[in-house]
């Protein structure tokens, strides 16, 4: 493995970090929001506080968007980690002497 594709794994799994916290504060910021500060900024024409005062109408479908946001960003950070440790992992595992048991059962 060459040290420009540690590197770039290394950013792709930083970036999907701040991916996760992204939904991960959305989340929290539209749960957490004042109903009342919302509406109020809604009649004032403030597009985004619309937005937010109908996300808080159906929280369920916002709320199953950001689960599904965090988990998929999860797992593609998992699946790059993973792939990375198993290729440096396993020159270290192959110097491990082992046979394997035959004829067990």
């Amino acid at each position: 493995m060459s040290a420009g594709s540690l590197i770039f794994e290394a950013i792709a799994i930083f970036v999907l970090i701040i991916i996760n916290g992204f939904f991960s504060s959305a989340e929290i910021a539209i749960v957490s929001a004042k109903r009342s500060v919302i509406d109020n900024l809604a009649k004032d024409g403030v597009a985004s506080a619309a937005a937010v005062a109908k996300m808080k109408e159906t929280p369920e479908k916002f709320l199953a968007t950001v689960q599904v946001g965090v988990t998929v960003v999860s797992t593609l950070a998992s699946v790059i980690g993973g792939i990375a440790a198993a290729t440096h992992l396993k020159p270290v595992f192959q110097s491990i002497p082992f046979s394997p048991l035959s004829g067990s059962a």
